[in-house]
């Protein structure tokens, strides 16, 4: 993985301004896990024995979106 896309849904976590100042952080304290970003992209590194040489090969560039 090399990056990872930031959409609305995951903005929801930011607090209001006068939050962010007050936890220096920007994403709210939670007792919930957060993971911010889910449209990650990267260069494919390996492959398994399901996937073939049209859906992936070592080299080349991902993304996922959905």
């Amino acid at each position: 993985m090399k990056a990872s896309g930031m959409c609305g849904s995951d903005l929801h976590q930011y607090p209001p301004a006068e939050e962010h100042a007050r936890t220096g952080t920007g994403i709210p304290a939670s007792t919930d896990p957060v993971i911010a970003g889910h449209e990650p992209c990267g260069v494919v590194v390996a492959v398994g024995p399901g996937v073939s040489a049209a859906e992936a090969k070592v080299g080349d560039r991902m993304m996922v979106i959905n």
